[in-house]
């Protein structure tokens, strides 16, 4: 049988599926991956540990496990936590077979230090600042993780490479939620009118009728100085009104 060649560098999915963890029940012990894992919570309640640090696990939170981080779960309350997980590499490597589905380092156990991944976060998601994504409400993410999930178990020459660009998508989609949930917790703190005004700003800045407008006269008309502007595009935006400005310019 023919051999195939995926044309694109998709992420390498090691495992993927939806477990039930008991109410009492949790990890058997502290462990760490060598590769990443998202775990989203679909249901149930209880706490997943990072590092020392237990956080809440309740359904439409998503977590990101990164290589060497001990971790544990547990559910609590009385209720199943069900959790959707995904291991998976960045890129495709050598040595990506080479292990099982996670590798438990447990109390004085020496790790293989050469497959530990380098850590590596998704766009727009400081998990320093925000260790979870809380989505409730916001179903895109969810939907396509359980894509990669049912893509993944279909278990043909062709499901793992499927799986890893409908994974790719969901990368893009969580670092599109993480952007929006900052902009939306910037928006609480510098409140409604401000939004505004940087929204008009941005419409301005990419109107082809406005681009003799230096960036004070397009603030002015936003009933702000020009350096407020520039700071607020920052903190919202995290860019430049400028940068807008030259963007629609060459589209």
């Amino acid at each position: 049988m023919a051999t195939h060649e995926t044309p694109f560098v998709l992420p390498f999915i090691r495992w993927a599926d939806v477990v039930d963890i008991a109410p009492g029940v949790g990890s058997p012990s502290q462990r760490r991956l060598y590769d990443h894992e998202f775990v989203y919570v679909m249901g149930g309640d209880g706490h997943i540990v990072l590092d020392g640090t237990a956080h809440r696990a309740t359904p439409d939170r998503l977590f990101l496990v990164q290589p060497r981080v001990w971790h544990s779960y547990r559910a609590d309350c009385g209720e199943t936590l069900v959790l959707l997980g995904i291991h998976f590499d960045w890129t495709p490597r050598h040595d990506t077979l080479k292990f099982p589905i996670y590798r438990a380092v447990e109390g004085n156990a020496a790790p293989v230090e050469s497959l530990f991944r380098t850590p590596r976060e998704v766009p727009n998601w400081s998990l320093v600042s925000t260790p979870f994504l809380d989505l409730k409400g916001r179903l895109a993410v969810r939907r396509a993780l359980e894509n990669v999930v049912s893509q993944y178990a279909r278990e043909d020459e062709y499901s793992r490479d499927a799986a890893g660009a409908l994974l790719a998508h969901a990368v893009f989609q969580i670092s599109r939620e993480a952007q929006l949930l900052e902009q939306m917790a910037l928006g609480a703190a510098m409140g409604p009118d401000a939004l505004r005004r940087i929204e008009n700003a941005r419409r301005l800045l990419e109107n082809a009728e406005n681009w003799e407008f230096s960036i004070e006269e397009i603030a002015a008309r936003v009933g702000w100085s020009g350096d407020h502007l520039r700071r607020a595009f920052r903190r919202v935006l995290h860019t430049s009104p400028g940068k807008i400005q030259m963007a629609a310019r060459i589209r």
